[in-house]
């Protein structure tokens, strides 16, 4: 009997998984003492993202408890001595340096760029060549009143009997790769933002973080033409210095409170060119749609500056009647831009502007709101912890992007159950009840149960 599925010998979970493992066993191993191989503690974190475990208790349970889970969890992910307790895990998480866990995502981008993947994903604006277009937006994921460490970023705020209270909390930005005309990111290594050694005077900031970030990027990266995009946070020349120095252009959001003079230029009318496109949309219901862009080229930050950025604000109306009456919709934004804006590009740049609210969107939501519990507190500890628990929670999700759209196994999975969270539960139920010696053979299992094949029959016939 034939196999029922193929699916590509390189960009499917089972490498991922390997290519993560080869980077975690060169991380140095800070322990004078180690029974059990670094390595093991972070497999073991990645599977309880992987496996959408709502805590590292459950991860303990079943290593004390449940044969076929912990057999399998140290089969498919490598874990080569035994699975630690979630104490033990959480202490020696806690000391890895935060930055040596990015790793894995520049191996599995290296495998992305081989592959011809980064080509699927460049977009093209006419004026430039072919970019990868890159959101950055920053998010939180801890806070408390109590509980602290010295990275901790905090806050005084009036609590309910008007006294300050003193408020800690975590913060990461975050970075894709996005494509308007795509649904799947690719995810970058997340960047902390957070104190360097209790230094509370001063909290750290998106604006920092995303400089170090682009340095890693360009390190790791040298050679892909990135065009960076943000909200009006990075819309400042500091930043636009930086993307400059990377050889990479940016399309970032400005707004009239923070960038003055910009907006004065652009409704001085002086050079400002207006083009306005008028269509008709919707299939029941018929809607009016009017887009409008009014864009500046060489506008000056100040009087005295010599630095020179291209302006395009945008404005698009909707309109239509229904049962209610006559309907509005309207939605504005205002971009500096290093490319040159002309009639043959408005509407690529455009596009380009708005797919920035893709990291917020299909990276942070998804995280918060679909099974991977981002929100939730794994464990703060005393200096990564938390910080490292998000960054392989990441990794994961980027694995699971990419086996979402290029690997065939996860998608027969994918198909077969209705909601991603009915997928995690399957694949718990799975994990459970049914021996694999890889991640990909456990995915063929779990697409075998869903089309009602006998577990034991399919696995004999597909090896």
């Amino acid at each position: 009997m034939k196999p029922i599925m193929k699916f590509r010998a390189n960009l499917n979970g089972q490498n991922y998984l390997e290519m993560a493992h080869e980077s975690f066993c060169k991380i140095e191993d800070h322990r004078a003492l180690s029974e059990i191989p670094l390595s093991d503690f972070l497999m073991s974190a990645l599977a309880i993202f992987k496996l959408k475990m709502s805590t590292l208790l459950e991860l303990d349970k079943h290593r004390k408890m449940d044969k076929v889970r912990a057999q399998n969890i140290k089969k498919v992910f490598k874990v080569k001595e035994r699975i630690p307790s979630d104490t033990h895990l959480r202490d020696v998480i806690d000391q890895i340096p935060y930055y040596l866990l990015r790793d894995p995502f520049k191996k599995i981008f290296n495998l992305l760029h081989r592959e011809k993947v980064l080509a699927q994903f460049k977009y093209s604006i006419p004026g430039i060549q072919d970019s990868l277009l890159t959101s950055m937006d920053g998010t939180g994921h801890f806070h408390s009143t109590k509980v602290n460490c010295e990275h901790c970023l905090i806050k005084k705020a009036k609590n309910k009997d008007e006294e300050d209270e003193i408020q800690f909390h975590h913060q990461m930005l975050g970075a894709a790769i996005v494509n308007p005309n795509k649904k799947t990111v690719i995810p970058f290594a997340p960047e902390p933002i957070f104190n360097d050694g209790g230094h509370f005077d001063k909290n750290d900031c998106e604006n920092k973080a995303a400089k170090r970030m682009l340095w890693w990027i360009k390190d790791e990266h040298p050679g892909l033409p990135f065009v960076i995009l943000g909200d009006a946070l990075y819309g400042n020349r500091p930043m636009l210095k930086e993307i400059k120095k990377k050889g990479w252009h940016c399309i970032l959001g400005i707004k009239p409170g923070t960038q003055k003079i910009l907006f004065e230029q652009l409704n001085d009318q002086k050079g400002v060119q207006v083009i306005t496109h008028s269509d008709e949309i919707g299939e029941k219901v018929k809607k009016k749609r009017v887009r409008t862009y009014k864009y500046l080229n060489g506008a000056y930050f100040s009087e005295d500056s010599i630095a020179r950025i291209n302006i395009l604000d945008f404005t698009e109306t909707i309109e239509w009647e229904n049962k209610k009456g006559h309907q509005k919709n309207q939605t504005h934004f205002t971009w500096m831009t290093t490319i040159d804006i002309e009639k043959d590009n408005i509407y690529q740049i455009m596009k380009a502007g708005r797919s920035r609210w893709k990291q917020e969107n299909e990276v942070f939501n998804t995280l918060k709101n679909q099974g991977y519990n981002f929100e939730h507190n794994y464990g703060h500890g005393k200096k990564y912890l938390s910080t490292n628990l998000a960054i392989i929670m990441h990794l994961a999700f980027l694995m699971d992007q990419l086996e979402e759209t290029f690997c065939e196994v996860f998608q027969k999975a994918r198909e077969s159950n209705r909601t991603k969270l009915n997928l995690w539960s399957s694949m718990q139920y799975c994990f459970d009840f049914v021996f694999c010696n890889s991640w990909q053979q456990f995915l063929l299992v779990l697409t075998a149960k869903n089309a009602g094949i006998k577990a034991e029959f399919y696995l004999d016939n597909t090896g």
